[in-house]
């Protein structure tokens, strides 16, 4: 069990850091208390930005461009924003403003990307180059949720047939991927899992062989990633 202990805290640390959760925020996500959230998504002419899609979640509300939220919701509710358009890609996930008993932000997209304006402070995200992998990636709380599950269970073979159940239909991003591989000893489940995925930077994927300790193992999998097409 030491050796999954330190895959999980190793996993945990990693995706915490995409999550964009400084200290400060991770304390925030433990809070209980409700916040008092006015938001709006504004919307932009299809001849600005042709073929935008833009999605805002927040504790199960969705909003679109053009739509407006006021709703009360845990202090430790994640905003979770993904969108595409010609000019590119974008996403991120970030906790609330801490401190706060109501919050009121915009959120507009134009040619340099999408605004993000807080009451503390503004952050713009810029337009990424599509790639030829899925997206939008999955939630890292999503991954974190199914990684402390995993956790529960005292045998590698049964947290290998919990990420196999859970795999299907899911998109990763690289780190996310790194993070569940690199909770498994046996290199060949830890191949199998890698297999198994759908990433959002699969030309990267090459990254990922110094996860495999064995030459064996390893030049298998980069066999098996320069065969992708």
């Amino acid at each position: 069990m030491p050796g999954l202990h330190r895959h999980l805290s190793l996993a945990f640390l990693t995706l915490s850091s995409l999550c964009l959760v400084t200290t400060a925020d991770a304390q925030r996500m433990v809070r209980m208390d409700s916040v008092l959230i006015e938001g709006t998504v504004i919307a932009i002419p299809d001849s600005v930005l042709p073929d935008l899609e833009l999605q805002v979640t927040l504790d199960g509300h969705g909003l679109l461009p053009g739509d407006s939220l006021t709703a009360s919701v845990p202090g430790h509710a994640a905003l979770r924003v993904w969108g595409s358009c010609a000019l590119g890609r974008v996403q991120w996930e970030t906790a609330l403003p801490a401190r706060m008993d109501s919050i009121a932000f915009a959120m507009r997209p134009d040619s340099a990307g999408v605004a993000m304006y807080w009451p503390t402070d503004t952050v713009l995200h810029p337009w990424q180059p599509v790639t030829r992998g899925c997206f939008p990636a999955t939630s890292n709380r999503e991954v974190i949720g199914i990684l402390e599950q995993g956790a529960k269970e005292p045998f590698e073979s049964a947290r290998f047939q919990l990420w196999q159940r859970w795999l299907p239909n899911r998109c990763l991003s690289l780190d996310q991927l790194r993070s569940i591989a690199a909770l498994f000893d046996d290199e060949g489940r830890k191949l199998a899992i890698i297999q198994s995925a759908s990433c959002t930077a699969p030309d990267q994927l090459e990254e990922l062989a110094a996860l495999f300790d064995s030459n064996h193992y390893r030049n298998t999998f980069l066999e098996w990633v320069q065969a992708q097409p």
